[in-house]
């Protein structure tokens, strides 16, 4: 009678032990990239709509800050946390930046998120 080979006893338990961290690696910063890109998403579409507002002819920069921040907090889901805006006018354009920060699934690490749109402001020309 043929007795099994115990030259390999564990070997599958060790390769998932190899494998199975990796995995979770991997899903980690799947999960995080997507965190990302939709904080910078939103801080996007509220730059869009900072830049739409402080554009208007006769409008003021607060108006820009005031609608960017609205869009965050009325649509973000808490997406965005500590959220600034920030309305800038050089010219015949404006420009409204957007800053916050993502969730971020590793404690004590930071996610940056900034974003600018610079549109050309609404003037009466006769």
């Amino acid at each position: 009678m043929h007795s099994p080979d115990r030259g390999e006893a564990g070997a599958l338990t060790l390769s998932y032990v190899i494998v199975f961290p990796a995995v979770l690696f991997a899903l980690l910063i799947i999960v995080q990239a997507a965190l990302y890109y939709t904080a910078r998403d939103l801080a996007l579409a509220a730059a869009r709509q900072g830049a739409d507002v402080a554009r208007e002819y006769n409008s003021t920069d607060g108006a820009g800050v005031t609608a960017a921040l609205a869009l965050i907090r009325q649509d973000g889901s808490g997406m965005l946390a500590r959220e600034q805006a920030v309305t800038t006018r050089s010219g015949t354009t404006v420009a409204v930046t957007v800053k916050g920060r993502a969730w971020s699934l590793l404690l004590g690490v930071p996610v940056g998120v900034s974003e600018t749109v610079q549109e050309p402001i609404e003037r009466f020309v006769p």
